[in-house]
């Protein structure tokens, strides 16, 4: 019984070879490029690349992994705002208090030496504080 071969021409490099017809697919004998061939009417020929693939697959991972690095950064920042908001509150409250308190305090006991005059004075600090966080712009973590 002698097998039936067929002329193939390979896509890649345009070297004919000889196949036999009941083949599925073959490999180019002069680069070694995978032929595919469905039917003896139809022989459709693809070059699978599977380096190709891989990088593909490889370069969406990384995006993946970047946006999601990105997407955390973000949430990060906007933590550290939430809490600088928080603080500067806390502290202008503190401050304003201390301030009130202590002038309305010294001003009641009629003495220009009262302790609570410095109390007063002291709440400038936490003021100064909160004030002072909005003042550096930087993003530092």
């Amino acid at each position: 019984m002698a097998i039936k071969m067929i002329k193939v021409k390979c896509p890649e490099c345009g070297g004919t070879m000889d196949i036999a017809q009941n083949r599925d697919m073959a490999y180019c004998t002069y680069c070694g490029t995978k032929i595919l061939i469905h039917n003896e009417n139809e022989k459709i020929y693809r070059r699978i690349d599977e380096a190709r693939i891989k990088e593909t697959e490889t370069e969406r991972l990384i995006r993946l992994k970047e946006l999601e690095l990105l997407e955390k950064e973000q949430e990060d920042k906007r933590k550290r705002s939430r809490a600088k908001i928080k603080w500067s509150l806390l502290l202008g409250t503190i401050g304003i208090l201390m301030f009130i308190v202590g002038y309305a305090l010294g001003e009641s006991t009629g003495d220009s030496d009262s302790m609570f005059y410095m109390i007063g004075f002291m709440g400038l600090f936490p003021l100064m504080a909160a004030f002072g966080m909005w003042g550096d712009s930087s993003d530092k973590k």
